[in-house]
């Protein structure tokens, strides 16, 4: 049986890591018909459930943890107030999941010495599940009341969902920051002369990273495109010879403004399916309506300059106003458009492309500065907090999987590679963010044979974890026919942005000089892209 006791500890003591492991079990073991997971935090301030699964027909399933180890050290007051709380703050609560880190206790003979029997775990339950029962019923609300007891959990993390969380939130995977920086530094002093920490890395190259962790730039780049349209949304008083359908068409234009705007306003998480092929589809839209607005406008503009007047005299005030009020109006339109045309440019970018897929393939010849790009993003990622494994491709043979091969580099082979990977995903999700598996020099070393058909399967194990991201890199002097990096662009279905009415990505134009090549599948073909990073 799981002894909670050795729960890792947090910042601020084992009931946080608790209360994190409770929020990563409710994450992977969603209730039939959710829609979206919340992780509240609040430190007291968590509206009394630690995080809800939003259901589609709009009804929540809290998540509640007390991290109390005996059934008798339970402070059911404590509960009773989060309880209270939950219902008050939640109103469309219907089910709530409270997490204990201790079996409750049945009924004994023992007595106290008044003679009565001693309180247990279970009739307080009972007991108190009455309480609050009768208190959502007193709101007009049905709320069922699941305790999750400490068999509960320990049976919830050997589903294969759950996979890899005890090992890591009760250390049997070691992932601290100083282990992961210490394993990082070995594969730096391998590389010997290919990496200097004083050499600056490509700029545009480093954007691939952005994406595939998830990170804060990642996020500014998002903000900055949506603070573009906030700033030029407002187009001012229309003109008066518009036409209706003029109108109409603003109309639309102003909703597909505000939604897009809002959509941007709140980013998926680390571990979320991207949004961006309905930004892409709504950013679309907003060009073309923006294009026949604009065109229709500087129609009226001209024509308006062109009528020669009936009368000799000047033209009125008024008229005048009328044709420059035209003019403001196209000259606002099109500000909006250059700031929509910025998020179908960010759409369209490696930075968003690898946050989509959350794979990167980069390529180039011996000498171009791959080793070195690998090694400063992850030492840049694990200084931000992400966890990061970092191998050479020289660390694999021909002989046993390159899975079992991982485990043995890492020197964690009591565990399985889902193991491995499970709770590099709690460490990422607990960290906010996105982990990384990165291998250098894929095919050099004994090991080039191995990944020819490994890589693919490797890739998949490795992506089927929501938070986690791979990126591998290979010199381009092997063969293109016979490389594992072909047979898994070839045969693996990555997600990433889709561009609507378009059948492959925006190719940008690619200087001869470029240390290295990022390349995607378009999700589409299932054929390789190639655009230059």
């Amino acid at each position: 049986m799981l002894d909670f006791t050795r729960i890792i500890a947090g910042v601020a003591g084992q009931r946080e890591t608790f209360e994190e492991l409770v929020c990563q079990i409710a994450r992977r073991l969603p209730p039939a018909g959710n829609a979206e997971f919340r992780r509240i935090h609040g430190a007291g301030g968590d509206g009394g459930v630690e995080a809800v699964w939003l259901l589609m027909t709009g009804e929540e399933v809290g998540y509640q943890a007390k991290y109390y180890l005996t059934s008798a050290g339970i402070d059911w007051n404590a509960i009773d107030g989060s309880v209270a709380t939950a219902l008050s703050t939640h109103p469309a609560l219907t089910t709530m999941y409270i997490a204990i880190a201790c079996s409750l206790i049945g009924t004994t003979n023992r007595r106290t010495k008044k003679g009565e029997p001693t309180a247990n775990g279970w009739t307080e339950w009972d007991k108190h599940k009455k309480t609050w029962t009768a208190a959502a019923k007193a709101l007009g609300r049905t709320v069922e009341f699941i305790p999750w007891t400490a068999p509960d959990l320990e049976e919830l993390l050997t589903r294969p969902e759950t996979v890899g969380l005890s090992a890591y939130w009760f250390g049997d995977i070691e992932l601290t920051p100083t282990r992961l920086a210490a394993e990082c530094q070995r594969t730096i002093d391998a590389l010997e002369e290919r990496y200097h920490p004083e050499d600056h890395v490509d700029v545009s190259t480093r954007s691939v990273f952005d994406g595939l962790l998830h990170n804060a730039t990642l996020a500014r780049s998002v903000a900055a495109a949506r603070a573009a349209i906030v700033e030029t949304r407002n187009i001012g008083r229309r003109p008066s010879l518009l036409s209706s359908e003029d109108s109409e068409r603003l109309d639309a234009t102003g909703t597909r403004v505000t939604q897009i705007v809002d959509a941007m306003a709140s980013p998926c998480g680390p571990g979320d399916r991207p949004a961006y092929p309905a930004w892409d589809a709504t950013a679309l839209e907003l060009r073309k309506m923006l294009f026949d607005s604009i065109q229709a406008a500087s129609d009226l503009a001209r024509k308006a300059k062109a009528t020669p007047s009936a009368k000799p005299n000047p033209p009125t005030a008024e008229a005048s106003n009328e044709r420059a009020a035209l003019d403001y109006h196209v000259e606002a339109l099109r500000k909006l458009q250059d700031a929509v045309g910025g998020v179908l440019q960010l759409l369209a970018s490696s930075e968003c492309r690898a946050d989509a897929s959350r794979f990167a393939l980069l390529d180039g010849r011996a000498g171009s500065g791959k080793s070195h790009l690998i090694a400063s993003e992850i030492e840049r990622a694990l200084a931000d907090g992400a966890p990061a494994l970092f191998m050479l491709g020289t660390d694999f043979s021909i002989h046993g999987t390159p899975e079992n091969q991982t485990l043995a580099h890492f020197e964690w082979r009591q565990s399985t590679f889902d193991e491995l990977l499970g709770a590099l995903s709690a460490r990422a999700e607990a960290a906010g963010t996105r982990g990384i598996v990165a291998i250098d020099a894929l095919n050099e070393g004994a090991g080039a044979t191995l990944w020819r058909t490994a890589l693919l399967g490797f890739a998949k194990r490795v992506l089927a974890f929501p938070n986690l991201a791979l990126c591998v890199l290979r010199h381009s002097r092997t063969s293109r026919g016979s490389t594992a990096s072909q047979a898994v662009r070839r045969s693996i279905s990555l997600r990433g942005t889709t561009r609507a009415g378009r059948s492959k990505w925006r190719r940008p134009h690619r200087p001869a000089a470029r240390p290295s090549t990022y390349r995607a599948a378009d999700p589409r073909t299932g054929r390789p892209s190639r655009g230059s990073t």
